[in-house]
Parts: C-alpha cells; structure tokens; sequence
C-alpha cells in the first residue's frame, strides 16, 4: 500500500507542477477524491471511520493566495494544509457550482464555503 501511495503522490505533484508552470492552467482546480477510505489493515467496505472517509483534495495555485488556514489533524510538511472536514453530500452541489452546472434539485448539500474565495468578482475564474 505504501509504495501505490507514494507514486500517486509522484502523480499528483507532477500535475500540480504543470499547474504552477503553465500560466494557463494557473487557474486551474484540480479534485482528488477517493471512493472510500480503509482500516488500519486496508480493508474497506465496512462501517469503520477510516473506511467511510475517503481523501478529498482541491488543489490549485489559486489557494496559495487564500489567507485561510486551520489547524492540521497531522504534522504539516511541505505545501500540505489541512481545512476541514467536509460532508459527502456537499461534493456534489460544490463540483456543479464550480463547473457552472445547475445543482440538481434534490441535492442535500451546500457549496462548500472556502471555494467560494477563489473568485475576485468575476475575474480570474478557475478554468475546468
């Protein structure tokens, strides 16, 4: 397991690489989300903590202008900021809005309120 980890991690930090790089994807969002979390001992399909949290990651180097911060659940290293906890049903209403899409009308959630920063009044949108 850890050695798929660190080269999903050589994956990810190429592409944000890419982000920072290009000046036309310097406005990009990029979403990680896993399908579901794992126990201590990798298992997953169960009704554990860890087997009903799955990673979710917005990435961008639009956040490095944010002035928002909270405390990490973990020791922080490198670029690594830890937000908050966010509900599952919000994912979906989150990813239409940013996509310019309609939430779809039976949606439980609410657009998660920390990306709503990422806009300057219609300027410098994030690209999809």
């Amino acid at each position: 397991m850890i050695t798929k980890q660190h080269e999903m991690d050589s994956v990810v930090s190429m592409v944000y690489t890419a982000l920072e790089q290009e000046k036309h994807l310097k406005t990009t969002l990029f979403v990680l989300c896993g399908d579901h979390g794992m126990n201590e001992a990798g298992n997953h399909g169960g009704s554990s903590v860890g087997e009903t949290s799955p990673a979710l990651l917005f990435i961008s180097p639009k956040f490095q202008r944010l002035e928002t911060r909270n405390d990490s659940p973990t020791e922080e290293f490198s670029d690594l900021q830890y937000y908050h906890t966010v509900e599952q049903t919000d994912i979906t209403p989150t990813l239409a809005g940013l996509l310019g899409l309609p939430i779809p009308l039976n949606s439980l959630g609410v657009f998660i309120p920390e990306l709503l920063a990422m806009w300057d009044h219609g300027k410098g949108l994030l690209s999809f």
